[in-house]
């Protein structure tokens, strides 16, 4: 049992606060009571699939317009 108890807890300190530190850096810690699981993966993973055509509409051009032809090459 304290093998055990020494190899999760206290083993690993370094490793969690590191851990820990770069996560919070990301996500600030007190803010992962505002996140359910699902929300939290969206949050630092994103969405597993592409939706292009949401892209396209909510895409914003800068100097080009939707029907440029450098815009129409890149969507397809």
């Amino acid at each position: 049992r304290l093998m055990t108890e020494w190899r999760m807890t206290r083993g690993i300190e370094e490793q969690t606060k590191a851990f820990l530190e770069g996560f919070n850096s990301v996500v600030p810690l007190e803010w992962l009571k505002y996140f359910d699981e699902r929300e939290l993966e969206l949050m630092l993973c994103g969405m597993q699939e592409i939706d292009v055509e949401d892209w396209q509409r909510n895409t914003i051009y800068r100097h080009y317009t939707r029907s440029s032809k450098q815009i129409l090459w890149f969507w397809q």
